[in-house]
């Protein structure tokens, strides 16, 4: 272990020279791996903590274990503050262990089935289904208890359940580690299982110690099957995920915030082709390839556009399914006008 070189120390004005020396000559460097990736680094860029933007901002090496370390006089306020805070973390991590176990319970599996029911009757998604319904859904779903820092599923996995994540904070994170979107309470995830049969596009990892409902895919079907309005709002979410992770860093989108992004989706016009079927596009127009293909004429050249891919209609055209299709039709001209009208 070699002495300290790069980490700052900062110390109580009251200390004299003799033990300000003595502290210094004692301290050991330490390093630490405070995260998984660069991408996570990035992330806490937008805390408005501001003890956290000091350390970010001033300690631009700290992800090679270099960090910032206070030493300041201990006082019973500063230990009672510390116990504290101890004491809040054993707490939540005891009852994450005590909550795993009751479920194995008859008690708990009964307790377990009614939080599902009523965690879907507040979420968008499921709100609309009747008490009939959101109970068979519950009888067949799963509820998990997860610490900090598992992973709920693997980029690349079979696409199997769907998940609702009931408390806590999930980050989704591309190949590589890097970050995609941190999740909340009362997210959805993982619809891509319902929607085709591609496997999973990322990695789900567990921030915080997290709550998830887990519904097998053999259970949703029938009801995408039945209920056209599910349907189409599963849809709409994936569409969201999709798109923002295709725009975030093109010209003309990457500029803009999330939701201003979203609201140009949102304001688009989804369709669903047939195989072979045709659809007129207008000029100006951006094509958003949701799932399967469509072809077009270009320069004499048939081109296939896939899906999640984004095109900008520079004249009217037509384009044909090569198979069954999604799509969202695209104006942000208008989006465009319509805001600024807004603002006058």
């Amino acid at each position: 272990m070699s002495r300290i070189t790069s980490t700052e120390v900062i110390l109580p004005s009251s200390l004299s020279a003799e033990a300000r020396h003595q502290l210094t000559d004692s301290l050991y460097a330490v390093h630490a791996r405070l995260f998984e990736s660069e991408e996570e680094r990035k992330a806490w860029g937008p805390c408005d903590r501001p003890e956290a933007l000091y350390f970010l901002e001033t300690h631009t090496d700290h992800a090679e274990g270099h960090g910032l370390l206070t030493v300041a006089p201990i006082t019973l306020e500063a230990v009672l503050s510390m116990a504290h805070s101890l004491l809040k973390r054993r707490v939540r991590q005891s009852m994450t262990r005590l909550s795993a176990r009751v479920l194995g319970t008859r008690l708990g599996a009964r307790l377990g089935r009614s939080l599902v029911v009523h965690t879907l009757r507040h979420v968008p998604l499921f709100a609309q289904l009747d008490e009939t319904t959101l109970h068979g859904l519950a009888e067949r779903a799963e509820l998990l208890v997860l610490p900090a820092g598992r992973e709920v599923f693997q980029a690349g996995s079979a696409s199997d359940e769907l998940y609702l994540l009931e408390d806590g904070v999930v980050h989704v994170l591309a190949q590589g580690g890097k970050l995609m979107d941190k999740l909340g309470s009362g997210a959805v995830f993982g619809e891509l299982a319902l929607l085709t049969h591609e496997r999973r596009s990322a990695t789900v990892r567990t921030a915080t110690a997290s709550t998830l409902i887990r519904i097998p895919r053999s259970v949703l079907l029938p009801l995408l099957e039945e209920n056209d309005r599910l349907r189409e709002r599963m849809w709409k979410t994936l569409a969201e995920r999709r798109f923002d992770d295709v725009v975030r860093g093109l010209e003309g989108y990457g500029h803009l915030e999330r939701e201003h992004r979203l609201s140009l989706l949102r304001s688009g016009e989804h369709r669903e082709l047939r195989p072979q079927e045709w659809q007129k596009l207008e000029a100006g127009t951006h094509l958003f390839v949701l799932s399967g293909a469509v072809d077009f004429e270009h320069a004499g050249l048939v081109v296939t556009q896939r899906d999640s891919t984004l095109l900008e209609v520079g004249r009217p055209l037509r384009v044909r399914a090569r198979e069954a299709t999604r799509l969202v039709l695209l104006n942000p001209r208008a989006e465009d006008a319509s805001s600024k009208r807004r603002a006058t």
